[in-house]
């Protein structure tokens, strides 16, 4: 195998995996977009029991540049319980210093009017690190990752002066020890379902969108999360396609260009919202995502197919 053929492999398996995870962290993170059924997964995940009227507020970070959140979950149930959820289908030995990083920056927003330097200790909800698995590398059932792995080593003098410490519990949704608790959150079990299915479909075929629509239509022939399915297939199919055939980068100048001035009066995310669904709208008239490129780097807002008109 040549360089160039092998370079193109590697290319295509980072296609894969990256197209994977845009879709399943869109679907986790909009499944899991409001109060009662973020309680139903902490229930599940910490065998807590936590009612529905549970005083919570959703504290999900947001990446203002792409207008989608910067982790996947995060919830401060009664003032004392913050629950930070990420979900990976690829192992990342790094997931306690990115946890790190966002609970600080929560931390900042909740203390944004507060005095640090007085007399009075600010009250911060107690923090708790969730990491849910489903890839297809073999983990234990649950595991936990330190923050302190990751530093050099003290030196004896400093050993016994404070120090900092963050763990982070990854559960592995493919360990048969876990479907019971998967089980007892009805949108997570059917989420592992999908999930489940995508990989199978997406390890028999090179087309991300083949892929997911296979996925797509099984789980709603089941049953399976077909509301949601069929409410949110459009994005789905746009987050496959985008990834497979579009750098990112160029989808959001395309999808802020024409709604920038709307998303600084209205909010960016709106705009932008606008202007993802302009994309998906072209390329189901038959614009080719190359043919968008193209226009776009001349400065040009791509233009729609023209409609026939029947001739008599």
């Amino acid at each position: 195998m040549n360089k160039k053929t092998a370079s193109a492999k590697t290319a295509a398996a980072k296609t894969k995996t990256k197209a994977n995870r845009q879709v399943k962290s869109y679907m986790f993170s909009t499944l899991f977009n409001n109060v009662k059924n973020i309680i139903e997964l902490v229930n599940a995940l910490l065998g807590t029991k936590y009612g529905a009227d549970t005083p919570a507020e959703i504290a999900t970070l947001k990446n203002v540049l792409a207008c989608g959140p910067l982790n996947d979950l995060a919830i401060i149930l009664e003032d004392t319980l913050l629950v930070l959820v990420e979900h990976q289908s690829s192992v990342n030995p790094n997931m306690a210093y990115r946890m790190l990083e966002y609970v600080v920056e929560i931390y900042k927003r909740r203390t944004a009017e507060e005095d640090l330097y007085s007399t009075v200790q600010v009250n911060l909800p107690r923090p708790v690190f969730v990491v849910l698995y489903n890839g297809t590398k073999k983990l234990p059932a649950r595991e936990l990752q330190r923050l302190s792995s990751a530093f050099s080593k003290a030196l004896p003098a400093f050993a016994d002066l404070g120090s900092l410490e963050l763990t982070v519990t990854v559960i592995n949704m493919n360990d048969p020890s876990n479907k019971n608790m998967i089980k007892t959150c009805k949108l997570l079990n059917e989420y592992s379902i999908f999930v489940s299915k995508l990989t199978r479909y997406r390890a028999s075929t090179n087309s991300a969108a083949a892929a997911m629509n296979k996925a797509v239509d099984a789980c709603i022939a089941q049953g399976v999360l077909a509301d949601f399915l069929k409410k949110h297939r459009k994005e789905l199919y746009m987050g496959t396609m985008l990834v497979k055939e579009w750098d990112w980068n160029m989808a959001v100048k395309v999808a802020s260009r024409e709604n920038f001035e709307k998303g600084l009066e209205k909010g960016m995310e709106k705009g932008m919202e606008k202007g993802m669904e302009k994309i998906v709208n072209l390329i189901e008239q038959g614009v080719s995502l190359g043919d968008i490129k193209k226009m776009m780097s001349k400065g040009r807002t791509p233009k729609r197919k023209p409609t026939p008109r029947n001739t008599r």
